[in-house]
């Protein structure tokens, strides 16, 4: 069984979860969730649809799990 999985964000956790996903053998990335200008330069390179928010996507799409990491600066002060 392959999991569709679309990635919430394209910061530097963001776009580490888009390589591992697209190079899983049980994993499929169909969508990224970005709303600044990296948003459609990586839908071009993983051949993916972009979104440019969470309620944009949210319509029936068949995704069974998706990845959201917090912003870096959160991550990197512990928070």
């Amino acid at each position: 069984m392959t999991i569709r999985i679309a990635v919430a964000g394209a910061g530097l956790i963001g776009r580490r979860h888009i390589e591992e996903v697209d190079v899983s053998r049980s994993a499929q990335l169909v969508s990224i969730v970005e709303p600044g200008p990296v948003g459609p330069e990586l839908a071009r390179k993983y051949d993916v649809a972009r979104y440019a928010s969470l309620d944009e996507m949210i319509a029936p799409t068949g995704r069974t799990g998706s990845s959201s990491p917090p912003p870096t600066r959160c991550t990197s002060r512990g928070v």
